[in-house]
């Protein structure tokens, strides 16, 4: 799972949420929640013998419904988790 949330830095207000799930063998599923036009979608790729398929599945999710609430809701909540400090031995620890 990867959940990934971007907001404005003045203010804190949410400008884009996206979710995806990848489940080994059946495919993967994407949300995406665009604050600028206040809407929500759904994508969805099977699972074929040689991976994801290229094709998604794609649609709209209805405005004001659960799963835009839910996504807008991880949102926020991701920017309240303090980020790990990276290894020791990386090339992204601090210098």
């Amino acid at each position: 799972v990867v959940l990934y949330a971007v907001a404005d830095r003045g203010s804190a207000a949410l400008d884009r949420v996206e979710f995806i799930r990848r489940e080994a063998g059946v495919g993967q599923r994407g949300l995406v929640w665009d604050a600028q036009r206040n809407r929500t979608y759904s994508s969805w790729w099977p699972e074929t013998p040689r991976g994801l398929s290229r094709r998604a599945e794609r649609g709209e999710i209805p405005r004001g419904g659960p799963v835009p609430r839910a996504l807008r809701s991880l949102g926020r909540q991701l920017f309240t988790v303090p980020c790990a400090d990276p290894p020791a031995d990386t090339d992204a620890s601090p210098r």
